[in-house]
């Protein structure tokens, strides 16, 4: 055997080996793991969280249910479990939001606590109205991320983790069918009962 030869094995190794460790740290890790808050114990209403602490959650569930809140009938962000769908994503395709929402959350629970509440969720409703208010008249960019976030859990697809039950549909009077037959509406009805 040549030196040129044991160069070029030793190259080709060499090359092979780096290939297999780029590729390694090229894999996502858990989300979990990789936010710094979540644990892999944390969990909120029973269920276990990706991104968000149990208080984070809590504070974030309270300002969902002031931005749609409850309807007699139970129709609702929190029933529709828009935190869930926060959370998890938050842990996916919305990462890049996760810093504005921690420091977001940070500042709902110190305008909390300026209120004399522990935590915006345990602050009464009014209390929790007079912050979201704040909050909105200043701009927050918060405040709208997280007020569009809520809307999108209570009308997502349920596989997403939100508008559980399909509460935000039945809220919206959406009936999900594969297939629509005519009458679509009231413009077709019309034309139809002419017949």
């Amino acid at each position: 055997m040549s030196p040129d030869e044991l160069t070029r094995r030793r190259f080709l190794g060499a090359v092979a080996g780096g290939a297999a460790a780029l590729w390694l740290t090229a894999l996502d890790a858990p989300p979990a793991a990789a936010e710094p808050n979540a644990t892999d114990t944390e969990t909120y209403r029973g269920e276990r969280l990706a991104t968000l602490t149990a208080s984070q959650a809590a504070d974030l569930d309270a300002f969902a249910a002031q931005i749609v809140p409850s309807e007699p009938d139970g129709l609702g962000a929190r029933e529709a479990g828009s935190v869930f769908f926060i959370d998890r994503g938050l842990a996916t395709f919305a990462k890049e939001q996760r810093p504005l929402f921690t420091k977001g959350l940070g500042e709902l629970r110190d305008a909390a606590a300026a209120r004399g509440g522990r935590s915006f969720a345990a602050l009464p409703a009014a209390g929790q109205l007079a912050v979201l208010s704040a909050m909105e008249e200043a701009k927050s960019e918060f405040f709208g991320a997280a007020r569009a976030a809520v809307v999108a859990g209570l009308l997502a697809d349920p596989k997403h983790g939100g508008n559980r039950g399909r509460v935000g549909w039945r809220l919206i009077g959406f009936e999900n069918r594969f297939h629509w037959m005519a009458p679509f509406g009231w413009y077709d009805g019309r034309t139809t009962d002419a017949d």
